[in-house]
């Protein structure tokens, strides 16, 4: 018995350094394992400011940085190894390339948590449909052209996406790019392919790599920033084009790894100098456009979802909106399967269509990691037959989440131009667009029914800025509003706070709920109706503008809404 226990003793250790290498690391490869090194150390935001985006940027940077600093021990131990690495600081970790006796020695470190793989991955590209002469039809169906016409067209929001890169001289997208009207790429672009990935044929890029101007190796991220900043004479393709866009290239024609993803998320939350020196997070963009996925074919696994995860949930907390496109694996329930469209912190997009259903080939949900009871997909966007900029001063139509992803981006931008306080709110933009999108049928998935809302295959619904404005500055929206669906009858109106509500149809019972000027909501309740009056009281509500929602109890798809002031 004492002999069994000290044989135990001695061998436990080996099983726990052992236990801290990825099992999907081949350990028995002779050649230099590519991992990274994930620190016991990272950082938290134990006094992240409630609002300002400026102020959380550079409380969550110096927060970031400070966890890093533990680094500096074992970046001193890889340099004894003569070991190649790249220090990352949005999450606390090492990318190094090293033998597998190397990293048996480093797994015995107690300040090195894990050792993670970085295996490569592949976008989940659009499918093209031809170079059609029109623009882009989604802007008239969320309504875009609205918020135009008062002015907003995203004046003073920096956009982002991490993409195959950007053609930035291309005339529809030249001029919303921030590099041009600073005459510097310093701060608003980032390459993150420094070699050929081992996964294309050869190793000939056209960009070649460590770009220093924004280069696009397959046409792919110039469809996708056109469809949030475009703009050319005869060519209406884009969502906000009086948006900056900033960008980082993430794949080397089509392919990437985490490192490369990671990098550029790091890059966006304090964008650097072309010489990787300086980062400043007061260059931050407002929203990240990703259009991209990591499929498990391709070697990703649930033991590196950790890095991408942590990065997205650090990016949030610097108030920076991160859009991530569904993936183009359905129409199976549960084909939402890749980062970062699996993190419940992401605001992940479907695709659907101009008759406003979900496209089939849109990833469905319930997603393949738990996403704390939010349902994903959040919302859906049109993603087919999208037409927008590409390679070579072209156009052209394309189909997929690729293209539904962007629609939202820009919609925030949109958004942002109207409501600047609600930059760096990330949870308050994300609530704005569920609460006001147009609710789509779902499917049989998950559990739920078809007429679930939200659901698996629509989420909240499609996408509609309109309805989002009205949310945030209803004093704007309703004295132009033609849409039957928002129009009640409310006696008196200006009101002391006791109100009828007259409906244009009687109900059973019917939900309500009162929102402020910034999108707040102060008031809620289930109510019978009186025949079609409804009476409300808000007496103890102060006194302003606010907006009331209200829909037969079960259905809200058949939202009334309407502007109530209060003077008291």
């Amino acid at each position: 018995m004492r002999i069994i226990y000290l044989f135990l003793l001695l061998s436990w250790p080996g099983l726990f350094w052992a236990q801290k290498i990825s099992p999907i690391i081949n350990m028995e490869q002779e050649s230099l394992i590519d991992c990274f090194l994930l620190l016991e150390q990272q950082a938290s935001f134990p006094n992240l400011p409630k609002k300002g985006k400026a102020a959380k940027g550079t409380y969550v940077f110096a927060q970031l940085q400070k966890a890093a600093s533990t680094q500096k021990p074992i970046l001193a131990e890889l340099d004894r190894l003569a070991l190649q690495y790249q220090s990352f600081f949005l999450v606390n970790a090492i990318r190094v390339w090293a033998k597998a006796s190397d990293l048996e020695t480093l797994a015995q470190r107690a300040d090195i948590a894990r050792i993670l793989p970085n295996p490569n991955m592949q976008a989940s590209f659009p499918v093209a449909q031809g170079n059609k002469s029109y623009s882009n039809w989604g802007i008239e169906q969320i309504r875009a052209q609205l918020l135009w016409a008062l002015g907003f067209k995203g004046a003073g929001v920096v956009v982002a996406g991490q993409d195959t890169g950007y053609d930035w001289e291309h005339p529809a997208i030249n001029r919303q790019y921030r590099g041009t009207a600073q005459g510097d790429h310093n701060y608003n672009w980032h390459d993150a392919i420094h070699e050929s990935n081992p996964l294309n044929s050869d190793s000939d890029n056209p960009c070649g790599f460590d770009a220093s101007a924004p280069c696009d190796d397959h046409s792919h991220g110039t469809h996708t920033v056109g469809t949030m900043t475009g703009l050319a004479p005869n060519e209406e393709i884009g969502l906000a084009p009086e948006a900056q866009w900033i960008g980082c290239r993430n794949m080397d024609r089509g392919w990437g790894s985490p490192a490369s993803y990671l990098e550029c998320f790091e890059w966006f939350l304090a964008p650097s100098n072309l010489n990787g020196q300086d980062a400043d997070p007061s260059k931050a963009p407002d929203v990240i456009n990703n259009s991209w996925g990591c499929p498990p074919v391709e070697g990703c696994h649930p033991d590196n979802f950790a890095l991408l995860r942590q990065a997205v949930i650090n990016l949030k907390a610097a108030g920076i909106m991160v859009v991530v496109s569904a993936g183009n694996e359905g129409p199976s329930c549960g084909s939402i399967q890749t980062p970062a469209a699996i993190f419940g912190e992401s605001f992940v997009v479907a695709a659907s269509n101009a008759d406003d259903q979900v496209a089939g080939f849109s990833s469905r949900g319930p997603a393949l990691t738990p996403t704390e009871g939010r349902p994903k997909p959040d919302i859906s966007a049109p993603g087919v037959s999208i037409r927008s900029s590409v390679l070579n001063e072209g156009y052209s139509s394309s189909s997929g989440t690729s293209m539904a992803g962007p629609h939202v981006a820009g919609a925030v931008a949109l958004l942002l131009s109207a409501a600047p306080e609600l930059k760096g709110d990330v949870e308050r933009i994300e609530e704005i667009l569920r609460q006001s999108a147009l609710p789509l049928p779902g499917e049989n998935c998950g559990g739920l029914t078809e007429d679930a809302h939200p659901n698996f295959t629509a989420g909240w619904g499609r996408l509609d800025i309109w309805r989002a404005l009205a949310l945030v500055r209803p004093n704007l929206v309703y004295p132009i509003m033609e849409d039957n669906a928002y129009k009640l009858s409310i006696l008196p109106n200006p009101s002391q706070g006791k109100i009828i509500v007259l409906l244009p149809n009687s109900y059973d019972e019917v939900e309500y709920r009162l929102f402020n000027l910034l999108g707040q909501e102060v008031a809620q309740g289930n109510a019978p109706l009186l025949g079609r009056s409804l009476p409300l009281d808000f007496s103890k509500i102060p006194q302003g503008s606010y907006l009331l929602n209200i829909w037969p109890k079960g259905r809200k798809s058949e939202q009334f809404s309407a502007k109530l002031i209060l003077q008291h």
